[in-house]
């Protein structure tokens, strides 16, 4: 599975208007590995601006755009449908991406009076709606992952800001950024001679497919071989600890489903020791469940149950789409 970056318009925007993308070659090397997400909002946006630079100098459009109709009355061209010709020639293979659900925006309007990111502070001024509406049509789209985290590449420094309350949207600016905090860094021989090291394995770096945060920010890398799963939790790209996933993937599900106190304070226990190996996912199931689930949720404030629930709470809570959990664990432990 390809991680998967999206991309704002600043990043993709070519000012000369020879190509729909700009940064080329950056461009090219990020769909060599990942999968290019573009919300439909930015598709327009590109388009907007290149008819903006036909209408302001449509002499320099044709000579570097439409050079092949040089000789033709600039007056006859239709713009529209000569980007709209970039847009079919365009090499570099992208998904594009629409925000489904307009009831946000309520929220889009409550961030635009309060002057929240990725709304402009400032009197006179409501700029950033664009941004606004590729915000919510970003969190709209990681709630359908299954590993639900992305990278979002832009150079917007407020558009940015609105992301750093969700650990699992990566804010980056270049492909360098990327390489930093991607799985493929972990692909080198080193960490894969490491991996077989730790483990007694024998992989390849097709087993290793993906990663994500724990509660101490540490990456935990998840491995794949013989019909078993592996996870590793490193730091600063060294090993520091590993399990078997099935030591603990069980008691997860007995607990979500858990139907006695006992059963409860039991596989708490089993999973509190393997916690730094938990996947996103897993928490928020975990989360959940303490709301949803009357065994859980009716001796949460026992010492076992509500030092695990709440280290994950404090820890993932941004993660959270359930309202009504989201509320009952704010109140339990804030």
């Amino acid at each position: 599975m390809k991680e998967k970056v999206i991309f704002d318009t600043n990043f993709l925007f070519n000012k000369v208007a020879s190509s729909f993308f700009g940064n080329r070659e950056e461009l090219t090397s990020f769909s060599s590995d990942v999968d290019i997400i573009l919300p439909e909002i930015v598709l327009e946006e590109l388009e907007a601006k290149y008819i903006r630079i036909f209408e302001d100098d449509k002499g320099r459009f044709v000579k570097t755009l439409l050079s092949n109709i040089v000789e033709h009355n600039t007056n006859e061209i239709i713009i529209e449908n000569s980007i709209k010709e970039l847009i079919n020639n365009e090499n570099i293979p992208y998904t594009v991406i629409e925000l489904k659900d307009y009831s946000i925006l309520p929220e889009i309007k409550k961030l635009a009076i309060k002057k929240q990111s990725p709304f402009e502070v400032g009197e006179g001024t409501d700029k950033g709606f664009k941004d606004a509406y590729i915000y919510f049509t970003i969190l709209e789209f990681i709630q359908n992952l299954s590993d639900k985290y992305v990278f979002v590449c832009s150079k917007d420094k407020r558009f940015k800001k609105a992301f750093e309350v969700h650990p699992n949207i990566i804010s980056i600016e270049s492909y360098e950024d990327f390489k930093k905090h991607s799985i493929l860094y972990y692909f080198d021989d080193y960490f894969v001679q490491k991996i077989n090291e730790v483990l007694g394995l024998s992989i390849i770096r097709d087993n290793i497919k993906e990663y994500w945060y724990n509660l101490n920010e540490n990456k935990v890398v998840l491995v794949e071989y013989d019909g078993q799963e592996f996870v590793v939790e490193t730091d600063s790209g060294e090993i520091i600890n590993s399990c078997n996933r099935s030591s603990y993937i069980a008691e997860i599900g007995e607990l979500v489903n858990s139907n006695s106190f006992r059963q409860t304070h039991r596989t708490v226990k089993v999973i509190a020791e393997f916690v730094d190996f938990l996947s996103n996912n897993e928490t928020i199931k975990i989360l959940e469940a303490s709301y949803r689930n009357p065994e859980i949720r009716r001796i949460i404030k026992d010492y076992d149950v509500k030092q695990f629930i709440g280290n994950l709470f404090d820890a993932k809570k941004d993660l959270i789409t359930d309202e009504e959990a989201l509320s009952f664990l704010i109140e339990t432990f804030e």
